[in-house]
């Protein structure tokens, strides 16, 4: 019997949305990849995405006449994958949606908190969605960037279309190079983001609801008023469900510069970087070892790398020999070998005696 390898994102994609039960070839864990096997049979009922998660599937006979109901039963437990994760935080920001609408709907005032909550959960994962489709140009250490303001900022400041909402449509060109006319453009959908305006303007405003009200609050009387919060909530689920009912989301079109190694001798690694549109110039970072360059337009379509980086003076008198240092090499401990005079140089605080008639003290 011949076995067919697939990772968990075409495993996702045979089984179809949450909630819909398919037919798939026979399943095998093996770590974060699944072996379907040709033979065999299973029907599953997707109920969560979440790593964990644990199916209850049936297992049929060779038989091809035999039925379901002579099958055996078994499990088959979701792995854990990064495709499998892009899903996940739009799963989340749907259940937790539709939480806060089951809590809105109780017209209770004490549940208005708990609608508060999963509305921000919601707004989390929109924003944690998002920067994990770009994942490859963040810079590893923002990873640990949890709140959404911030996350978004940094977004931002990669590319600012990443946290606008654009149309995708294309069209045949009348003339090569330049773009199709208007009325021969076909539209395949708006990707809706969860903007950085729409988190300043929502997000810490419903986690003040979140707390105690303050000893200040109560003697002025200006106690959060459950009836703004209300209001809140309902301006904020319609801008969740813009996102969600996006019929396309996370687009990741755009320029990316690629430089195949890393000019750093010690590193020699693959860097790209995402060239904004109108920006003829932008800064550049290796992320394994922090080399920065300065990336430059030309009009050919193609990019310049520029290293930046900083000659270094051998210490020895009259050598004319330098040393280029990156700028995350220029600091106290870093050291090399002179390759005119040998001299092993190195760089170093210092302290020195500073003439001073007035005695100054120190300041």
């Amino acid at each position: 019997m011949e076995y067919a390898l697939f990772d968990m994102q075409a495993f996702e994609f045979l089984l179809g949305k949450e909630g819909h039960t398919s037919t798939v070839e026979q399943i095998e864990n093996t770590g974060n990849r699944v072996i379907l096997v040709p033979l065999c049979r299973i029907r599953l009922k997707i109920v969560s995405f979440v790593e964990g998660t644990t199916w209850n599937c049936a297992q049929p006979s060779h038989d091809r006449a035999a039925e379901y109901e002579r099958c055996q039963t078994f499990n088959v437990t979701m792995m854990r994958s990064p495709w499998l994760q892009l899903q996940i935080f739009r799963y989340v920001a749907r259940e937790s949606l539709a939480r806060a609408k089951v809590e809105l709907g109780a017209d209770d005032p004490h549940r208005l908190r708990y609608a508060a909550l999963e509305l921000r959960d919601a707004m989390e994962a929109l924003t944690y969605d998002r920067a994990l489709a770009f994942k490859d140009d963040v810079p590893p250490e923002e990873y640990k960037t949890w709140q959404p303001r911030k996350l978004m900022a940094v977004l931002l400041e990669i590319d600012p279309s990443i946290g606008m909402t654009s149309s995708i449509a294309f069209g045949l060109e009348e003339e090569y190079g330049k773009p199709a006319p208007r009325e021969n453009m076909k539209l395949l959908g708006t990707d809706v983001v969860f903007t950085l305006a729409n988190l300043k303007a929502h997000y810490d405003a419903i986690g003040s609801y979140l707390h105690m009200p303050s000893l200040e609050q109560v003697q002025s009387g200006q106690v959060p008023d459950p009836a703004k919060l209300r209001e809140r909530c309902h301006v904020v689920i319609g801008l969740v469900e813009k996102v969600l009912n996006s019929q396309v989301w996370n687009s990741t079109l755009g320029v990316v510069a690629v430089l195949d190694q890393c000019m750093n001798e010690e590193c020699k690694r693959p860097i790209r970087k995402r060239m904004p549109s109108g920006r003829e110039k932008v800064d550049a970072q290796c992320f394994e070892c922090k080399a920065e360059y300065t990336i430059t337009s030309e009009t050919d379509g193609r990019v310049l790398w520029m290293p930046k980086m900083t000659d270094a003076p051998c210490s020895t008198p009259q050598c004319p020999e330098r040393m280029s240092l990156w700028p995350h090499e220029v600091r106290s401990g870093t050291h090399w070998r002179c390759r005119g005079c040998g001299a092993h140089n190195g760089i170093a605080l210092t302290v020195t005696k500073v003439e001073d008639a007035d005695n100054a003290t120190p300041s």
